[in-house]
């Protein structure tokens, strides 16, 4: 090997180790950080075969999900971007991951409030291990019906609609408005849970954005449910995974209803920035 290729492959290897330190991706890389008056921006992060979103104005911030095993990343776009303050840290469900996610969240940022959904049998020792790591914030367990407001960012709580009896039936729903513009947000919840929202509150599915359940199992997302967000653009969180998500029969569920889908195996980070007069996918 020359002198030349000496020293750009040890430039390169530094490069990596820096960018691996400071959280900094080939993929966050181009993610936009600066925010204007008057909107809302949506990051839906490629973390594989989990879910992580973050829902930030200029003045207010909101992280619902699992990085599961991205925190680096994340963390690392959040500092970036000045968030300094989440306002809510929204848990999703009870896997084990979000315990470890949970405390690199809080020693990273302060936490105003984390919204926790009710536990199910099998998640209760994770439920209390995240409650504990939170003992700082104003922990609430969520539910069905519920309203969280700040700055003009309000969060309505879809799911849990009852006392879970596992995660499907325990996963969280939740619909974030902003300027008349809403995005749902849904965890692994199944065709069970998505009768029960409709049911209860179906007038709260209508969005602009949504977050597809279960990372598009053909167990979620019927054809109802979709027709009820009216929505114009669709996220599907998925990585490379033994299980077929996202199925084939969901994504033409999706485009039979004229929903533009995006899904994070293929295109990695998603972000919209989000206006009063309209939605711009800008990555």
């Amino acid at each position: 090997m020359n002198k030349k290729k000496v020293i750009s492959t040890v430039i390169a290897a530094v490069l990596i180790a820096v960018l691996a330190i400071t959280g900094f991706s080939a993929s966050s890389a181009v993610l936009p950080t600066r925010i204007g008056d008057g909107m809302m921006r949506a990051v839906f992060f490629d973390v594989g075969y989990s879910d992580c979103a973050l829902f930030y104005t200029k003045d207010t911030g909101i992280l619902i999900g699992s990085p599961d095993g991205k925190c680096d990343n994340i963390i690392g776009y959040m500092k970036r971007a000045c968030i300094k303050t989440l306002d809510y840290f929204i848990i999703p469900d009870y896997a084990y991951e979000n315990c470890i996610d949970a405390k690199m969240i809080t020693d990273n940022f302060t936490v105003a409030n984390v919204l926790m959904p009710l536990p199910y049998d099998g998640g209760k020792t994770n439920y209390y291990t995240i409650q504990a790591i939170n003992k700082g914030s104003n922990v609430v367990d969520i539910h069905e019906g519920m309203k969280f407001e700040k700055n003009g960012v309000l969060i309505e709580t879809l799911s849990p609609t009852s006392y879970p009896s596992s995660a499907k039936d325990g996963g969280t729903v939740v619909r974030i408005s902003y300027n008349g513009r809403s995005v749902l947000w849904c965890a692994d919840i199944n065709t069970k849970q998505e009768e029960n929202i409709m049911d209860l509150c179906p007038e709260k599915l209508s969005c602009d954005i949504i977050k597809i359940p279960s990372h598009g199992s053909k167990n979620s997302s019927c054809d109802e449910f979709i027709a009820l967000s009216g929505a114009e653009y669709a996220v599907i969180s998925c990585g490379k995974n033994s299980y077929g998500h996202p199925s084939e029969e969901v994504l033409q569920r999706l485009k039979d209803a004229e929903v533009k889908t995006v899904v994070t195996q293929s295109n990695g980070n998603v972000v919209f920035d989000i206006y009063k007069e309209k939605i711009e996918k800008v990555r």
